[in-house]
């Protein structure tokens, strides 16, 4: 916002004008969210949700997410343009690429959790929303989705129950 003011003082008269020009800029955002711990060798889903909080278009807009080692996409109900520009690496475009002010939506993502993850790390994904038009509030713009692999003895040390009758 822009705000001009201009004094006028002479001896005939006085007057003071305030002139207040607003920028209007598009304002993305981007949020997930799911289960706090995952199971090795599982399939989870995390949701995501996208909006445009601002007054102007947004044009070109993009949804990147960077899945955590380990974790395999498998699919995704969103209805927007997918694609995989790298390994583990996953990019949603909106159809005609434009999100309109006030407008938004979100999808879930389904993943399958790798049988090899270690157990007692967390699991970060990466979310970034961005488009071609400058966004003012780039703090809302990014957002992390962590999980648990819950430490459990019975991943590496299964027990065997032997029975040995008297002789």
């Amino acid at each position: 916002v822009i705000v001009n003011r201009a004094e006028l003082n002479s001896p005939a008269s006085s007057a003071v004008a305030t002139v207040t020009t607003g920028i209007q800029v598009p304002d993305l955002s981007v949020e997930v969210s799911g289960p706090m711990t995952i199971t090795p060798r599982s399939e989870v889903s995390f949701e995501v949700s996208y909006a445009n909080i601002g007054e102007q278009t947004a044009v070109n807009v993009v949804i990147r997410a960077e899945l955590a080692p380990g974790l395999t996409w498998l699919s995704d109900d969103s209805g927007l343009v997918h694609s995989e520009p790298a390994p583990n690496v996953h990019e949603w475009r909106l159809p005609g690429g434009d999100l309109a002010p006030g407008a938004g939506g979100d999808f879930r993502v389904a993943v399958s959790v790798g049988a090899a993850h270690q157990t007692g790390l967390d699991v970060v994904t990466r979310l970034r929303i961005s488009g071609d038009t400058p966004d003012p509030d780039i703090s809302n713009n990014e957002a992390v989705w962590r999980a648990a692999v819950p430490w459990h003895m019975w991943y590496y040390f299964p027990l065997y129950y032997h029975y040995y009758p008297e002789r």
